[in-house]
């Protein structure tokens, strides 16, 4: 069962090389690891000429993209496994028998799953569990990070977000497909190193949130998510933040 690994990176070398060293640290061997890169500057050029020569399944582009989801989408396009799995430059895999452990599961026979999901470590390794249930999806809430999430469905990312685009593809996954369509499994699939620009809160990505709950979760998830946010209640009872 061939999975894809996808990187997405932009001058963050230090960060690219170590994901790239846990990623041909797996024991598991059917996959391809494909490299997205914005054209860099840092020297990730001359890095990634290297690093293809080492695997005839190692792929890279590097060119100027219109933001993450732009080249997430580039990543998909590449892509030939019938699993994908997003590891962006930073990012590691909790385990060398990551991949091994995860495949070997049954969940990832039944054609009904579009997203397996399991758990990540944070920067200090520490565990951090996800949650069982991706009903959490209409409070505006993700249930995983996305580097611990395994794909069957080839859909694209929404290119007009700019930061909120994994909600949205999941969120349409849940409307679309159901909840049946998740699954969770116990195992830590991922060291995520946080800071990127989907984790800062911003006006730009209230907004999109917003809008991508409004889209496939209606006028009640819009109302839901607002009245359990507790920057409103604050302003609603004049707290000041």
């Amino acid at each position: 069962m061939k999975v894809s690994v996808i990187t997405i990176t932009f001058n963050d070398l230090d960060g690219l090389k170590r994901t790239c060293k846990t990623i041909q640290s797996q024991t598991f061997t059917d996959f391809e690891h494909i490299i997205v890169d914005g054209l860099s500057s840092d020297g990730t050029s001359d890095f990634l000429a290297e690093w293809q020569k080492q695997s005839v399944t190692n792929k890279f582009i590097s060119e100027p993209d219109t933001g993450i989801y732009n080249a997430m989408n580039k990543g998909i396009k590449l892509s030939q496994g019938q699993w994908i799995i997003f590891i962006n430059a930073g990012d590691e895999f909790a385990f060398n028998d990551t991949l091994k452990l995860a495949i070997s599961k049954k969940e990832f026979s039944n054609s009904e799953y579009k997203v397996i999901y399991g758990h990540k470590f944070n920067k200090e390794r520490k565990l951090e569990k996800s949650k069982k249930e991706p009903v959490i999806l209409s409070s505006g809430e993700l249930f995983s990070c996305h580097q611990s999430m395994f794909f069957s469905d080839k859909s694209f990312y929404d290119e007009s977000y700019k930061i909120f685009g994994d909600f949205e593809l999941l969120a349409r996954f849940y409307k679309d497909f159901g909840k049946g369509a998740f699954k969770q499994i116990d195992l830590p699939i991922a060291v995520f190193e946080g800071g990127g620009v989907s984790s800062k809160i911003s006006s730009t990505k209230r907004k999109e949130k917003f809008r991508a709950i409004f889209l496939h979760f209606g006028l009640r998830g819009l109302l839901k998510n607002y009245f359990l946010n507790p920057v409103v209640w604050k302003k609603l009872l004049r707290i000041k933040a």
